[in-house]
């Protein structure tokens, strides 16, 4: 039962509202074992354990109030949000189901984690004894190593812990040694952990015996998962975004910052019309030949970014065949202008265009290329596009450098939560 008078958890302001909902509704979950900083600052996955016949209604629930469900592959839910405000990406990572090795471990019954569930700070989690060897588990066996911010919860399940419960006969039965429990508690308790991660070696090896027994239904579920990924690689695909503006602009800026802040997967690729293979196509000056040889350079480098975005990455173009638009810093001959003109329709549309606008003098600061007045009448022509291009989104590149990135990355994420929600409506996954 809850306790009328508790302290309310330290949770970030956009994690609150999910707890509210499953309160609410009366989901049947617990958390599994607390995130580096924290739930108030939370670097890396959360990972929840709910009930397999609340798990839609989860989903659905967290999804009302912001997050979206990543297309992944297995059983268990995922679901992301970008926070604005502190910069930060929140990832629920939601399982229906605990096991150690191939044995399953009960959710109900009187030994039942749900069932047995406590109540810290209104948020519920395993009882300590569970909780120690759920973490335990975990630390050991999936991820190799006792992370830091992972021992003080170790320390003090130690405590309460007992090697002779059920669910650590049920460690000691999957590693296969009767004593392992008793000589990891010890070491916890006596805060010898390179004792700790000695046993570390015994604990993946009976995890990965355990995954490849039974090798029948492995190649069935590997068939099936291969089938399920190419017949929804639309879904699970990834976004391009196409970065624009002058020199100065802040392009390369911006797709650094942006590969370093997102969740998942990126790749930059130069998409502009001028740089790399393309200053030795344009000196032959053939007629004709630098518009073709220009284009089979440019669709190589789209093709290999098309390559990244099959296999779920994020592409950032810096810069685009959009650049077409600005005039070049010299008096094109007639048939150069043709080939610009085309060259606006050599690619497919990005999934979202960036423009960086800032003032000519902003850019000329900042890079020292060309002139203001220059720079300046780039902007207009690119600022041009606004009213062709119905995915571009304009951004102001004259404030700090992380405003700007955290701008980008909001538009980003707008744009993967609007194309995970179409692809769940076109095909629902089952989640029970």
């Amino acid at each position: 039962m809850i306790p009328t008078q508790v302290a309310k958890p330290a949770l970030h302001p956009e994690l609150a509202p999910v707890v509210d909902a499953f309160a609410t509704a009366g989901v049947r979950w617990l958390l599994l074992r607390t995130p580096d900083g924290g739930l108030s600052t939370p670097r890396g996955d959360i990972d929840l354990l709910v009930h397999p016949r609340d798990l839609a209604l989860a989903a659905r629930l967290a999804c009302r109030v912001g997050f979206a469900k990543a297309p992944r592959r297995g059983r268990d839910v995922h679901l992301l949000r970008y926070s604005v405000h502190t910069d930060q990406w929140l990832w629920l990572h939601i399982t229906s189901s605990l096991h150690f090795g191939n044995e399953p471990l009960p959710l109900e019954g009187p030994h039942g984690c749900i069932t047995r569930r406590q109540f810290d700070e209104l948020l519920p989690r395993a009882e300590p004894d569970t909780s120690f060897w759920l973490l335990l588990w975990h630390c050991l066996a999936e991820k190799a190593q006792v992370a830091p911010h992972h021992r003080p919860a170790l320390r003090i399940g130690a405590v309460a812990a007992d090697c002779s419960g059920r669910f650590a006969r049920a460690f000691a039965r999957t590693v296969g040694s009767p004593v392992i429990t008793a000589t990891l508690l010890d070491a916890i308790v006596h805060d010898n952990w390179s004792a700790v991660d000695a046993e570390i070696p015994a604990c993946v090896t009976a995890r990965n015996a355990a995954m490849s027994r039974n090798v029948t239904t492995r190649l069935a579920r590997g068939i099936a998962r291969r089938g399920s990924a190419l017949m929804h690689w639309r879904e699970r695909r990834g976004l391009s975004v196409a970065l624009l503006g002058p020199d100065g602009a802040g392009k390369t800026t911006l797709a650094t910052g942006i590969c370093s802040s997102v969740p998942f997967p990126s790749r930059v690729i130069y998409m502009g019309l001028t740089g790399g293979a393309l200053r030795y196509i344009r000196r032959t000056r053939v007629p004709g030949l630098v518009f073709v040889a220009s284009a089979c350079v440019i669709w190589a480098r789209y093709l290999r970014a098309w390559s990244h975005m099959v296999r779920g990455r994020l592409v950032v173009f810096d810069r685009y065949v959009y650049d077409a638009v600005a005039p070049p810093g010299y008096t094109p001959r007639f048939l150069e202008r043709v080939g610009r003109r085309l060259s606006r329709h050599l690619c497919p549309s990005p999934d979202l265009v960036l423009l960086l606008d800032a003032p000519g003098a902003v850019m000329y600061a900042r890079k020292g290329e060309h002139d203001p007045d220059t720079l300046e009448r780039w902007r207009q022509h690119f600022r041009s596009l606004q009213s062709r291009l119905s995915r571009l989104h304009c951004l102001d590149a004259a404030q700090a450098a992380t405003a700007v990135r955290v701008e980008a990355v909001e538009h980003i994420w707008q744009l993967y939560a609007q194309t995970w929600t179409q692809s769940s409506a076109r095909s629902p996954r089952r989640t029970s």
